[in-house]
């Protein structure tokens, strides 16, 4: 049996029950009912995964174990988002995208037994891929399976789905963090981009999570916002961030928005900084981020101030992701709603989706692999990646590749985690060598991790262990994440007696 249902079959599927939450507070909480603490269970493997990291980036073998999980529980999504490469109803190419790769939902019940071993050792669980997680019918039974291994779960969602009772829910899991994709201070800004999207409806949603934290006393989840860079974000971002404030958000993430070749109704929407302009409203922004106890991180937008140095035509064109130059013609935000409805839209993508070729044949090749001159990426050696369908991959940056290292349908995480397909791809990577078919555009990109993040990400599993399961990861062993070396040195470490 499969381990994904496709689209013809969600109509199908039937509600498992949920089972009794019984998450575990930390002293500085108190709980509606002491008998929902528990005592940790699987404390031991998380430490040991955490030991063979650690032995690894000192020189030691291969890691044992992932510390993060992805696990794309859909990559279908219910909006039609401007800017997004796949589902935009501005893009004249979203239904060969849609046509040629496959869509479908990752299955419950096919789940949990080729995940559990690597589950139990894992730290980080994250619930989402390339798609919108909670239009799963069963996103609730995942969940509650996830926090049974004791692990970070957190998700990326547009928000449309935060009704009372999911967030009763969300938060009584203990989910660590939920990131909600949300740019645009007023209505017509927010609804003319989130094309299908409600923005009532994700304030409100966003508003009853923040008020069920209050409600039950509780740290978890934070509530982050995954915020773009439009020219008119950028423009009214200290009204952005002071309506993020009073609706409870925890954190935005500010970052610059791409452009493709496809959806030129965008090109002239990227905003670029300049310390003279953008950086004055970015302070202004800051200062009433501190009144509300926001974080505002910004960094991401910020670096695009490089950019006026940039070889390219304009900073815009360094931002583009595509081979064509930008188009000239202008858009209002305004009007991004009623184009992609008008008739001459509809024309360009039937007369595109005319113009294609067939589509090519995917078989499987023989994995090839290419120099990377950049910073190491490490992501072969901490994460794995499982897809709707059962791929498993290194990352969560190309799970489209033809040439998975596994499918969960025929071995277990763990054996796949440990087979010579996987070793190779780790040894090569010590090398400086990453799978064509799965690392190539990032590594000419360069949008890969460039740092482990280790400290931060175990400082904030102890924390939440603590509140939890009131036990921290041991402080020693902690001591040593936070001495580990960065990804250059780790790397090069293992080739210096060479």
């Amino acid at each position: 049996m499969s381990i994904f249902r496709r689209k013809k079959d969600i109509a199908q599927t039937k509600q498992l029950p949920v089972e009794d939450v019984q998450p575990a507070m930390s002293n500085q909480e108190q709980p509606l009912n002491a008998e929902r603490v528990r005592e940790p269970i699987f404390h031991q493997q998380k430490t040991a995964t955490v030991e063979s990291l650690v032995s690894f980036a000192q020189g030691g073998e291969l890691p044992k174990w992932p510390l993060e999980v992805f696990l794309e529980i859909s990559n279908i999504c219910d909006l039609q988002c401007a800017m997004c490469p796949t589902f935009s109803a501005l893009n004249p190419n979203r239904f060969k995208i849609l046509k040629n790769n496959d869509r479908g939902l990752l299955s419950f019940e096919q789940t949990s037994a080729p995940m559990e071993s690597v589950l139990e050792h894992a730290l980080i669980v994250h619930a989402f891929g390339y798609g919108e997680p909670t239009i799963h019918p069963q996103f609730k039974e995942f969940i509650t399976y996830l926090s049974k291994f004791e692990v970070m779960v957190d998700f990326f969602t547009h928000g449309m789905h935060l009704t009372q009772e999911m967030c009763e829910f969300l938060v009584l899991q203990n989910v660590v963090r939920i990131t909600i994709s949300f740019s645009g201070a007023t209505e017509e800004e927010y609804e003319n981009v989130y094309l299908g999207g409600d923005f009532q409806r994700v304030l409100n949603g966003i508003k009853t999570l923040a008020e069920t934290k209050k409600k039950y006393n509780s740290h978890y989840p934070s509530i982050d916002v995954n915020s773009l860079g439009f020219n008119h974000q950028i423009e009214k971002l200290p009204e952005f961030v002071k309506l993020m404030g009073e609706h409870g958000a925890n954190a935005i993430h500010l970052k610059p928005l791409q452009t493709y070749d496809t959806i030129r109704e965008l090109h002239t929407h990227s905003s670029i900084m300049r310390p003279e302009i953008e950086g004055k409203i970015l302070a202004e922004a800051k200062r009433v981020a501190s009144q509300y106890d926001l974080i505002l991180a910004s960094e991401p937008y910020e670096q695009t101030a490089q950019m006026h140095n940039s070889k390219a035509d304009s900073p815009q064109q360094a931002r583009h992701k595509g081979s064509e130059q930008l188009s000239e013609t202008s858009y209002e935000i305004s009007e991004l709603k009623f184009v992609s409805k008008s008739l001459e839209k509809k024309e360009e993508i039937r007369a595109f989706a005319r113009e294609q070729d067939d589509p090519e044949d995917t078989q499987p090749t023989q994995r090839h692999f290419q120099k990377n001159r950049g910073v190491p990426c490490l992501e072969p050696f901490k994460t794995l990646y499982a897809s709707f369908n059962g791929n498993v991959y290194p990352c969560c940056f190309k799970a489209d590749s033809n040439l998975p290292l596994g499918n969960l349908n025929n071995n277990s995480g763990e054996e796949i985690w440990n087979s010579r397909a996987w070793e190779t791809v780790k040894e090569n990577a010590l090398k400086r060598e990453y799978p064509s078919d799965i690392c190539a555009n990032c590594l000419k990109a360069q949008t890969y991790p460039k740092t482990h993040n280790l400290p931060m990400k175990l400082n904030q599993y102890s924390d939440w262990s603590a509140r939890n399961f009131h036990r921290h990861l041991d402080e020693q062993l902690l001591e040593q994440v936070r001495a580990l070396p960065d990804n250059e040195d780790i790397i090069t470490g293992f080739h210096s007696a060479d």
